[in-house]
């Protein structure tokens, strides 16, 4: 978007993704690293957006309208992916606390400054 080209979403935009800013996925690998638990722990928001959401919180947050370019939906791409994320905050004491529209905010801004 901040160069002007399309994004390409495969299928109508209604995918479901859970979506987490990097810096919660850094505090619970730091958690993590920290801890006796061994096993498999869901680290993500809990909260599912799809793509279409996820591009209009992009052109409100940019003012950038989006060119979308639609391709053929994925036979494996599953139709919505949330995770639940209770065992890391009973294992870790994690849960993510960045806003998702922060999270976007502070990219757009990381991105502004490399383009």
């Amino acid at each position: 978007m901040a160069r002007g080209l399309p994004l390409h979403l495969w299928g109508d935009g209604s995918v479901v993704r859970d979506y987490l800013y990097v810096g919660d996925v850094a505090e619970a690998a730091a958690l993590a690293l920290e801890s006796s638990h061994t096993g498999v722990v869901n680290i993500g928001s809990g909260v599912g957006r799809s793509l279409l959401e996820v591009v209009e919180l992009l052109e409100s947050t940019t003012g950038v309208r989006a060119l979308l370019s639609f391709e053929p939906g994925r036979s494996f791409d599953v139709p919505s992916l949330v995770l639940s994320t209770s065992k890391a905050t009973a294992v870790l004491g994690w849960s993510a606390t960045t806003p998702f529209a922060d999270a976007v905010a502070a990219h757009w801004e990381y991105v502004r400054g490399t383009v």
